[in-house]
């Protein structure tokens, strides 16, 4: 009888282990949707960023050193898309300088066409020899001018894989043809 009662008890024991050791425990939906959820640039990650380079932009002295009388001219030009991602870069250009006309520290070109007609001809800085780069600026009419690319790394080591988007910008003194500020941003997703 001792027998077969430790029988049994080892064998209740060995059945509890293999059904209570096995099971996992179950993910909630939430869980579940995250580990499979798809991170990817949007319209909020564009006006997100665009306000808060444009913020770190203005605290520089670029644009207080220019000049009391009147508020510096800013065209912004071509942003670039260095990602492998279909990201809507003209929507970023539209960010950045609503950010920028909201800060009330900068003025733009009033004619809308002739911004646009800028940003389609003017690819890159680089499709331009030097001395042909600085009248194109300076024929600009603008005191400054803004360009910049977006850049997306996948992150592996970490779980989940993150995403990181990186805007580079670069503000140029339209009469001295010099860089007067760079700065960059990243949002991880």
């Amino acid at each position: 009888m001792k027998k077969r009662n430790s029988i049994t008890a080892f064998s209740t024991f060995v059945i509890m282990l293999i059904f209570f050791g096995c099971s996992t425990t179950p993910k909630t939906e939430k869980e579940q949707v995250q580990s499979h959820k798809i991170t990817v640039w949007d319209k909020n990650d564009s006006e997100t960023i665009s306000d808060s380079l444009i913020l770190t932009a203005l605290i520089a002295d670029w644009e207080k050193n220019f000049s009391k009388n009147r508020k510096p001219i800013v065209v912004v030009g071509r942003i670039g898309n260095k990602s492998s991602e279909n990201i809507d870069v003209s929507l970023l250009a539209k960010d950045i300088e609503r950010s920028l006309i909201n800060s009330g520290e900068v003025s733009f070109i009033a004619d809308k066409q002739k911004r646009e007609a800028i940003r389609t001809n003017r690819k890159n800085s680089s499709d331009f020899p030097a001395d042909k780069f600085k009248k194109y600026l300076k024929s600009l009419k603008a005191d400054f001018f803004i360009e910049g690319n977006i850049n997306a790394s996948v992150d592996s080591s970490t779980v989940p894989i993150e995403k990181n988007y990186t805007l580079n910008l670069e503000v140029i003194n339209t009469k001295k043809s010099s860089v007067v500020w760079k700065g960059s941003q990243t949002i991880v997703k």
